[in-house]
């Protein structure tokens, strides 16, 4: 699964820190960070949230490599 790497790259395309983006969802920062430092994994209610807020699928938040992801596909995406 690619769902820490993936909320990391979403987070730094949006331009927003930890901080700014764990506020919408009600978690404090270390939260949020500990999904992206795979430290915690988020529940399927927080899953489908984050699915929404970045607006992209939830097996694309799960299954694919964003890192791979070039910015036009990203536009698509949206």
């Amino acid at each position: 699964m690619y769902i820490s790497s993936n909320l990391k790259i979403l987070r730094k395309r949006m331009g927003l820190t930890q901080d700014e983006l764990s506020a919408p969802f009600g978690m404090n920062r270390s939260t949020y960070g500990g999904y992206e430092a795979e430290v915690a994994e988020p529940n399927i209610e927080t899953i489908i949230k984050f699915s929404k807020y970045y607006e992209v699928s939830i097996d694309v938040l799960l299954k694919e490599d964003l890192s791979e992801v070039e910015e036009a596909r990203f536009e698509m995406m949206e």
